[in-house]
C-alpha cells in the first residue's frame, strides 16, 4: 500500500529551519533537524508516495487481463459496462471501481445484480479473462465474479496460469511501456465514463483514443506524460481505503505460487578498456618507488621535521604511513578492488586526509598530545575488557599476552593515569575539520559517499549486495547476492591521486619546500586510456 510520509509542518512540533544548504547543493531544501526537506514536501506536508509496480500494477491488473483476452476497443467496452453496473449495483459507494481493491465494497448481493445486469456474453468475456486472477488468488476482490458454478466446472491449472500471469504483468514492469499506458489510459477511461471522475477545465489528460492509436506522436506523448501525473489519484487518500489489503495480498500470493529467479549476473572485473595484470605491475613499481622516496625526503629534511615538535612529526609521520600503505594496497592488490573492499578503504583515506590536513594547518601541542592519549586510551579501554572475559584458567601464554599489552601502554603513559576517552581523538568532526582546511571535496565526494559501504546502509546494500528477483509475481523485490563482485581498477588510481594531495598537505604543515611525489605523477601518467584521457 502507498506509504505515507510524516507530516512535515510546525504540528509536528520541529522548528523549521528555512536556511539554504550550502554553496547551491540542495540550497532549495528545508532543513528540518538534520533531515533535508524536498520544497514539495516542506509546502504540502503529508503525501503520500505511489509505486506504480508495487502499488498500482496490482490494482489495475484486471484491466490488462480483459486487454490481454479481448483486445484493447472489446476490452474497453466490457470493462466500462462492469464498472457502470458496479456503481449501480453500490450507489452510495465513493469508490470508482477501477482498482481492483474497490471491489471489496460489493457483497454477495450486489454481486449478483451486477451479474443481472451485465448479461451472458460480457460474463462470460470477464469470467474468461478475469479467470487467472479469480483461480490463483482466492481472496481476489474480484473473484466473486466467477461463481461456484464456474469454478466447479472449470480448474485452476497453475502450470498453466502461472507462467500466463507473469508474462501479463512483466508487460506491465515498465511504466512507460506501451502496455503500461494502454492499461492507464483505459483506467483513465473507465473513471470518465463512470461519471465519477471529472476534470477542471485545462486539466483533461488529453485524447486517450489518439494515444492508443499512435503511441509515439508528440501529442500521445504529452497525454502519455498527464496520465502518469494522475496515477497517484488512485492509489492515495483521496480515494476511501479499502477494507482489504489487496496490494499486499498479491504480492505475498505471488511469492506461494511461484519461485523466486535470480537473474544472471556477469562476474566480470569492471575494468573495461585497462589490463589489470598492467596495473598491478605499475601498482608494484609505485610501491617500489615510493617507499625509496618517502624516505629520501625524510632523510634530507629529517631536521626541519623534528625541529617542528615530535608529538607533531610522529603523528603526522605515522598518518602519512597510514596513507601510503593504503594506497599501495589499493594499487598492487586487486583483490581489494572489490566493491566493499575497496570504498572501505578509499574512506579510509579519505579522513586520513582531512585529519592530516587540518593538524598540519591548525593543530597545536595539545591536539597531538589529546590524538596520542585518545588511542593509548583505547588500548586501556580494551585490555580491561579482555582482563574481564579471561576466566582463571586461561592459559599461561594468554596471561602473558595481557601483561604484554599492558607493559607496552606503559612504555607510553601509565595505565592507572590514562584516562580513557569515550568521544573522538579530534577535537572536530569531520566535516568541521574538512570545511576548516579547504577539504570539503574530499568530504562530500568520498568520505561521505563511501561511508554507506563502511556501515552497509541501504545504498550500498541496493547497489552492491542486492539483485531483484526476475519473476515478475514478486513485484521486484530484492534478494541477495552471494557472489564475489570485482571491483574496477579507478579505485588504484584514486588511491594513488588521493595520496599525492595528503603528501601535500603534510608538506606544507611542516613545512618543507618540496613539491609533490615524483612516483605518483609516473603511475598516473603510465595509466591513461587510449583516447589519452585519464582514469
Amino acid at each position: 500500500m502507498p506509504r505515507k510520509r510524516p507530516s512535515r509542518n510546525k504540528s509536528s512540533g520541529k522548528k523549521l529551519d528555512s536556511t539554504a544548504q550550502g554553496r547551491g547543493v540542495l540550497a532549495d531544501h528545508m532543513r528540518i533537524g538534520k533531515e533535508l526537506v524536498p520544497p514539495f514536501l516542506a509546502a504540502v506536508g503529508s503525501f503520500e508516495d505511489v509505486g506504480w509496480l508495487r502499488t498500482l500494477v496490482p490494482e489495475f491488473l484486471w484491466v490488462a487481463l480483459l486487454h490481454e483476452s479481448l483486445g484493447l476497443r472489446a476490452a474497453a467496452d466490457v470493462g466500462s459496462k462492469l464498472v457502470r453496473t458496479a456503481h449501480a449495483a453500490v450507489p452510495n459507494s465513493r469508490v470508482l471501481f477501477v482498482r481492483v481493491s474497490d471491489y471489496a465494497n460489493v457483497d454477495a448481493q450486489a454481486w449478483a445484480e451486477i451479474e443481472r445486469s451485465l448479461g451472458p456474453a460480457d460474463l462470460l468475456s470477464l469470467r474468461r479473462a478475469l479467470w487467472p486472477l479469480a483461480g490463483l488468488y482466492p481472496e481476489c476482490p474480484l473473484g466473486p465474479i466467477c461463481d461456484d458454478s464456474w469454478r466447479r466446472d472449470h480448474r485452476c491449472d497453475p502450470d498453466i496460469e502461472v507462467p500466463y500471469l507473469r508474462r501479463v504483468v512483466g508487460k506491465l514492469v515498465p511504466k512507460t511501456s506501451q502496455e503500461s499506458l494502454q492499461v492507464q489510459a483505459t483506467a483513465a477511461y473507465f473513471a470518465v465514463r463512470s461519471g465519477k471522475l471529472f476534470f477542471m477545465e485545462g486539466t483533461q489528460p488529453g485524447d486517450l483514443d489518439a494515444m492508443l492509436r499512435e503511441p509515439d506522436a508528440p501529442e500521445s506523448r504529452r497525454t502519455a506524460s498527464s496520465l502518469r501525473a494522475m496515477l497517484n489519484v488512485f492509489g492515495s487518500g483521496a480515494m476511501i481505503a479499502p477494507p482489504v489489503d489487496w496490494v499486499g495480498y498479491f504480492w505475498q500470493q505471488g511469492l506461494r505460487i511461484s519461485l523466486c529467479e535470480l537473474p544472471s549476473v556477469e562476474q566480470g572485473n569492471g575494468s573495461e578498456g585497462i589490463d589489470s595484470d598492467s596495473v598491478v605491475q605499475s601498482g608494484r613499481r609505485f610501491a617500489a618507488s615510493l617507499a625509496e622516496e618517502l624516505s629520501r625526503i625524510w632523510s634530507q629534511h629529517v631536521s626541519a621535521i623534528c625541529v617542528a615538535g615530535v608529538g607533531r612529526a610522529e603523528v603526522l609521520g605515522g598518518l602519512l604511513a597510514r596513507q601510503a600503505a593504503l594506497a599501495c594496497t589499493l594499487a598492487t592488490e586487486p583483490g581489494v578492488w572489490a566493491v566493499d573492499i575497496g570504498y572501505i578503504l578509499l574512506r579510509c583515506m579519505a579522513e586520513t586526509h582531512v585529519a592530516i590536513a587540518w593538524l598540519s594547518r591548525f593543530g597545536q601541542a595539545e591536539h597531538f598530545d589529546k590524538f596520542v592519549e585518545y588511542g593509548l586510551g583505547q588500548d586501556k579501554l580494551l585490555l580491561e575488557h579482555l582482563r574481564s572475559v579471561t576466566p582463571e584458567h586461561a592459559s599461561s601464554g594468554w596471561k602473558a599476552g595481557l601483561q604484554q599489552f599492558e607493559e607496552m601502554i606503559a612504555r607510553e603513559r601509565y595505565p592507572h593515569l590514562l584516562t580513557v576517552d569515550l568521544g573522538q581523538s579530534l577535537p572536530k568532526t569531520v566535516r568541521d575539520m574538512a570545511e576548516e582546511c579547504d577539504c570539503r571535496h574530499i568530504f562530500t565526494l568520498k568520505y561521505q559517499p563511501y561511508s554507506g559501504n563502511v556501515h552497509g546502509t541501504w545504498n550500498a546494500l541496493r547497489r552492491y549486495h542486492l539483485v531483484p528477483c526476475a519473476n515478475p509475481l514478486h513485484g521486484g523485490h530484492r534478494v541477495p547476492q552471494f557472489r564475489y563482485r570485482m571491483g574496477d581498477s579507478w579505485l588504484a588510481v584514486s588511491a594513488v591521486r588521493l595520496l599525492d594531495e595528503t603528501f601535500s598537505c603534510w608538506a606544507q604543515g611542516i613545512p618543507l619546500n618540496t613539491g609533490g611525489l615524483a612516483c605518483c605523477r609516473r603511475y598516473l601518467a603510465g595509466l591513461r586510456r587510449d583516447d589519452g584521457s585519464p582514469r
